[in-house]
């Protein structure tokens, strides 16, 4: 009998850990980060992103004929074949080329979040003034065998600036300088572009003197907790050197030039 119940009790611990698995959030609700959400239907890519006070909500729709170039070196696609190629290249190469092509970085793929994140995207919609973005973000251009292909235009890269503005980003005033520690050219400037578009103060571009792999911040230990920091961290996977400069340095390595050098 007590073998029985012991089994009973190890049952129901299994499936709770089960549902819970099943609904545990992704999504960082506790913190006022923009949250940004891919998901693919028939004919179409829409994102879905929150601004970070959680009052305003847009979606953008792409659609899915547009051809694009993807991260880490994978090559131009069109839209409807990265679901398919992703089985291929991982999922987090989808992250990546949909993260830098159509949003600033970070995203979340819909049908990968927990039950419980998908209903918390279901109610912010619901709950938050919305806009739905659907202009002509793309343009035709010949390719070799004559074949007009539609490619993203000018139009997008300036409706993205404007949609991916972090307005608590933006008010923190805080100086940074971009060095490109990757070796690959135009990374500094590209990483400088997501911080501007994001609300960041760049004050300058710099060429390191000595290439590393990964990313660093080089700040003061006052400003190691500050909204600017931790949004620094997530972008560009980065670890914190303390030093005492007042400007906030941010070291730009291979990993990241790799992942973007077909992007820029």
């Amino acid at each position: 009998m007590k073998k029985s119940n012991g089994r009973a009790y190890f049952v129901i611990l299994a499936l709770c850990l089960i549902g819970w698995w099943w609904v545990r959030p992704k999504l960082n609700n506790n913190i006022n980060y923009r949250q940004s959400i891919y998901k693919f239907s028939d004919d179409k890519l829409e994102i879905i992103t929150f601004e970070p006070d959680q009052n305003y909500a847009s979606k953008i729709l792409f659609d899915n004929d547009i051809w694009i170039d993807t991260a880490m070196g994978k090559g131009e696609w069109k839209i409807s074949a990265l679901p398919k190629l992703s089985q291929n290249y991982g999922i987090n190469w989808l992250d990546r080329s949909i993260g830098e092509v159509f949003a600033n970085g970070k995203v979340e793929f819909f049908d990968d979040l927990s039950w419980g994140d998908k209903f918390l995207v279901w109610r912010k919609m619901r709950s938050v003034e919305s806009k739905v973005w659907e202009g002509k973000y793309w343009e035709e251009k010949k390719a070799l065998d004559n074949q007009n292909l539609k490619y993203l235009s000018i139009e997008w890269k300036k409706v993205k600036k404007e949609l991916f503005l972090d307005t608590i980003l933006a008010k923190e005033d805080i100086n940074i300088v971009v060095e490109n520690a990757s070796g690959l050219p135009g990374i500094g400037n590209y990483a400088a572009d997501s911080i501007d578009m994001a609300g960041g103060h760049v004050f300058d571009v710099v060429k390191g003197e000595i290439e590393m792999q990964g990313c660093q911040i080089l700040v003061k230990k006052e400003k190691v907790d500050s909204y600017l920091v931790t949004w620094l961290m997530d972008r560009f996977n980065c670890v914190i050197v303390q030093n005492s400069e007042e400007i906030v340095i941010v070291k730009i390595g291979k990993e990241f030039g790799e992942t973007v050098i077909d992007l820029l």
